[in-house]
């Protein structure tokens, strides 16, 4: 068993936490690199939920409280691993509140980054349902109300999330062998993993979704916290080349 000294415990922490104190320093000293990661992962989740507080004398939660929320979970919470994975999940499956209607939905903002949370340690599968299917992605790519075609109200389905999700949170623009290198085909190009045709066969896909508690498609009840729902009749039926 290979323990940690000081040295080898602060170079861990400082890379597995968000940012460690002297004394989980020395708690984590005469462990293994694998028995850290262990007790980490089998804390339960510091939800940044339970740190959301409505300001003094104010009966709706403020932007300023989300981040508030933030940083008192991500320096009080015991899971430091799932903290730091969660906030680097955050910065690929990005979602902002900066100069939108999000802006004024803290508690959506809040329980969406919950969702990282819970699937930090899981399967990535998983995780990129659970992000497709939050209504503040899909009010931040735009697929959440998106409807199949009908070409006499010129309606297309939106490619923005079809894009996204592949571009950025899946396989990327370029195949890759690997090691991460570019692959390259007879004449020394890459090799692009998708076209137009894939963009909009998943445009598809992400057809017919929106707020969970809707009892029609079209009318607007704004559930930011329970997962999308589809209504059949708006999802596209249409060939879905993937």
């Amino acid at each position: 068993l290979n323990r940690m000294d000081q040295f080898a415990s602060s170079r861990l922490l400082h890379q597995g936490s968000m940012g460690p104190t002297l004394n989980e320093i020395h708690q984590a000293q005469g462990l293994s690199e694998q028995q850290w990661l262990d007790q980490q992962i089998a804390l339960p989740v510091g939800y940044h939920s339970d740190y959301l507080i409505k300001s003094p004398g104010e009966d709706e939660f403020g932007y300023i409280n989300r981040v508030d929320a933030w940083w008192k979970a991500v320096m009080r919470s015991n899971d430091q691993l799932r903290q730091r994975v969660a906030f680097a999940l955050s910065e690929i499956l990005v979602v902002s509140d900066a100069n939108n209607g999000l802006r004024s939905e803290p508690e959506a903002m809040v329980g969406h980054y919950d969702l990282l949370l819970e699937h930090a340690f899981g399967n990535y599968r998983d995780l990129l349902e659970a992000v497709t299917l939050s209504p503040v992605m899909g009010t931040y790519l735009s697929h959440l109300g998106n409807e199949k075609a009908d070409e006499a109200l010129n309606i297309r389905p939106d490619e923005n999330y079809a894009r996204e999700v592949m571009q950025l949170f899946t396989i990327g623009l370029d195949e890759l062998n690997l090691n991460g290198t570019l692959k390259r085909d007879a004449q020394g190009n890459s090799i692009a993993t998708y076209g137009q045709e894939e963009i909009e066969g998943f445009a598809r896909v992400f057809t017919g979704w929106t707020y969970a508690d809707n009892e029609t498609f079209k009318r607007k009840n704004r559930n930011y916290i329970k997962p999308m729902k589809a209504f059949a009749e708006y999802h596209s039926n249409k060939q879905k080349v993937l």
